[in-house]
């Protein structure tokens, strides 16, 4: 009997530590969300004063286990109720809905957020047949991180004009920590497919989309780290046939630290396949990279197209987005292509059952000067000396790819095979003959080659070797100096007084 009353003792007593903690954390997730509220509000007024956005937090009510608030985004420029998001906090340490899941480790609040239907949002709802497009569970930990998972409900339709749409819905998950200076996501989707009945059926589809990406803040707030995306398949058709479709689209992006600290990025785009009307056009390859980049200069670029962002928003003037980049960019340029940053062109490819054409290329740069009007009167060969530390050109023509590609592009306008084959090698022809004209290519008897390296006042193109002026005077790219010194001459007469 002891043993049971004990054994009831230690409930009731758990039972009534968890009703405290739960009551307590209530209490410390509206105190966090108030201080959240202020924050946003601040920072709306900040960046976008002309809208009048504001962040209102209403009709809380409170319990012991749980909180239900709505909060909604209006603006003093509209009396409208604004858009109203609709959330049931879960108060820690141990929410509810975790318990249910079996999930016990601690955290302050567990939050299921959803659109209310409003005014605003009311075609949207009549699109969703009266459920919120958008589901978000959040996770809050005592330390102040993060974790979203983000749900949009499936959606199929037909607007007035017939135009029927379907997305499959999509799945995203966000971790940060609380000052977001880390972040992770990822993101899935199985299908998006627009369908025009008007027209023959014609129907885009994009199957399989998705993303991740991780990012952590540096000392001058700028994001390195990885982002990648994938599309399955994109396809058109319609009239009763595949028109186009592109698969295997796959794009990978880095952004690190390298030496001394400065910025090195690298992006890649790969397409495994492209058909037009089931003809295989084959697959393509593009990677750009950039090295030495400075860091501070760079942030502050970054942040520059940031404030623009929100001034764009808040003034509706697309203009002054391109205004403001480009003047942050030129202000910085010196700086930011202070250490010899080198941009290259790792790969560009396109490929199919006949062979692979490739160009790749690579410069590295001198110090800019911090005086661009000394460059406006420099004449072409002294912009080269002064901006060009190192560079390089390699372009191979597979003849067999291209005559190809020439005679599908034939077949897909109506030829048969036969016709289009001697298409391709009549078309092919004629480039062979513009390219020996133009003198700027070699060739064998399967490609169509250019390869150019200039250092040190030296370039060797195509094998043979030139300095800087030898080379731009004897592809007509400047004229002689002897020209522009008796110009000179000239000039300097003119300006001679007349003899007494």
């Amino acid at each position: 009997m002891k043993k049971s009353l004990v054994a009831v003792g230690v409930i009731v007593a758990l039972g009534a530590a968890w009703t405290g903690a739960s009551w307590y954390t209530g209490k410390q997730v509206e105190a966090r969300m108030d201080e959240a509220l202020q924050k946003a509000n601040t920072k709306l007024a900040e960046k976008m004063p002309d809208l009048g956005l504001e962040l209102q937090k209403k009709d809380v009510k409170r319990g012991i286990f749980s909180t239900d608030v709505q909060l909604a985004l209006t603006s003093k420029l509209d009396k409208k109720e604004g858009i109203v998001i609709a959330s049931n906090i879960e108060h820690g340490p141990f929410p509810l809905s975790d318990i249910a899941k079996f999930k016990f480790s601690p955290k302050l609040a567990s939050i299921h957020s959803e659109l209310k239907d409003g005014e605003l949002l009311k075609e949207l709802f009549e699109i969703t047949k009266n459920k919120s497009l958008l589901n978000v569970d959040t996770r809050v930990a005592y330390d102040g991180n993060l974790s979203f998972g983000i749900n949009i409900i499936p959606v199929d339709y037909t607007t007035e004009k017939g135009l029927h749409w379907v997305i499959s819905g999509a799945d995203i998950t966000v971790d940060t920590n609380k000052d977001f200076s880390e972040i992770t996501s990822t993101g899935k989707s199985d299908e998006i497919k627009f369908v025009q009945p008007a027209q023959q059926n014609t129907e885009f589809k994009m199957k399989n989309l998705s993303f991740s990406f991780n990012s952590k803040k540096n000392q001058f707030g700028v994001y390195l780290g990885d982002t990648s995306s994938n599309i399955d398949e994109v396809s058109l058709s319609g009239f009763g046939e595949d028109m186009m479709s592109i698969n295997g689209i796959k794009s990978f992006s880095t952004f690190t630290e390298g030496e001394k600290n400065n910025l090195d990025g690298k992006s890649s785009l790969t397409i495994d396949g492209i058909k037009v009307k089931n003809l295989d056009f084959g697959s393509a390859k593009f990677v750009l990279a950039m090295y030495h980049i400075d860091n501070q200069a760079y942030s502050k670029v970054d942040r520059a197209t940031y404030d623009a962002l929100f001034k764009t928003i808040n003034s509706f003037d697309i203009e002054k987005y391109s205004q403001i980049t480009d003047a942050a960019l030129m202000e910085n340029l010196p700086a930011l292509l202070q250490h010899n940053p080198t941009f290259t062109l790792e790969t560009l490819s396109f490929k199919n059952s006949k062979g692979e054409s490739t160009a790749n290329f690579t410069t590295t740069l001198n110090n800019l000067p911090d005086d661009f009007s000394k460059l406006q009167n420099s004449n072409q060969e002294e912009i080269i000396r002064s901006l060009i530390k190192k560079f390089s050109l390699d372009i191979k023509l597979s003849k067999p790819m291209l005559t190809e590609s020439i005679a599908l592009s034939a077949m897909v306008r109506g030829e048969d095979r036969e016709s289009a084959d001697a298409t391709g090698k009549s078309v092919m022809q004629m480039i062979e003959a513009q390219a020996t004209a133009l003198n700027l290519f070699t060739h064998t008897d399967d490609s169509i080659d250019m390869n150019l390296n200039y250092a040190d006042d030296k370039v060797k193109f195509n094998g043979e070797e030139f300095n800087l002026h030898q080379f731009l005077l004897d592809h007509n790219l400047i004229d002689s100096y002897d020209d522009a010194d008796e110009q000179n001459q000239h000039d300097d007469e003119a300006s001679l007084p007349a003899a007494e």
